[in-house]
């Protein structure tokens, strides 16, 4: 029994094993070429929570900026750089599903009083995120942004930067990064902050992610 027990755990372990190198062969095939299928998903709002910001609504933000947002950053390629940050060309674009899980938010929980809900998330919690999705038929890399905290006392948001394989889709790689708000307007203010963290990514953690997944 006892040699029974111990070769279960031999496999299990190497099954783990396995599903780990996959997971960073894919994340290394991912940062190491400029081709490929990959397909913008967008940025999900389902986990937002906005601190600092009395004359905001929630249902406003629910109802026109989480898609207000979302489109503002793809009709200005010129501007929200996602091809040019993550090195890839061609990029498509597919906001179907953020959008569906968006209007899912609720309004009542976007306002939050309490600071430690800025920063209340890991990277189980974005797998879950993930997971609701049900990416039928899609294949190759998505590339999707999951709003944490719009903190306005210090003008800065909270996203998690995230690749998926939409094959099944598990998470491959995701990072908490942070962006500085600034403009007029409740969308462009919090859009900004998209712009700034393509900008991070373009000039200096691209290059990290990279090194960190070489083939």
């Amino acid at each position: 029994m006892k040699k029974f027990f111990s070769i279960a755990l031999l496999l299990i372990g190497a099954m783990m094993v396995n599903s780990y190198t996959a997971n960073a062969q894919s994340a290394a095939e991912f940062f190491n070429t400029q081709t490929g299928d990959v397909t913008w998903l967008g940025i999900d709002f389902t986990q937002l929570r906005l601190f600092g910001d009395d004359a905001a609504s929630g249902t406003d933000i629910k109802e026109k900026y989480f898609s207000g947002i979302n489109n503002v950053v793809v009709t200005e390629p010129e501007k929200y750089t996602i091809s040019k940050s993550f090195r890839k060309t061609p990029l498509s674009q597919n906001l179907k599903y953020v959008m569906e899980a968006n209007a899912y938010a609720d309004p009542d929980v976007i306002k939050t009083y309490n600071s430690a809900d800025l920063n209340r998330m890991d990277e189980k919690a974005v797998q879950q995120v993930v997971s609701k999705y049900k990416f039928k038929g899609e294949k190759g890399y998505g590339i999707l942004f999951i709003a944490e905290a719009f903190n306005k006392a210090e003008a800065t948001a909270y996203m998690w930067v995230t690749i998926v394989d939409l094959t099944n889709g598990n998470v491959l790689f995701t990072k908490r990064m942070s962006g500085k708000a600034t403009g007029f307007g409740f969308r462009n203010y919090w859009a900004r902050t998209v712009y700034e963290i393509l900008k991070t990514i373009d000039k200096k953690e691209y290059g990290v992610w990279k090194s960190s997944f070489k083939k």
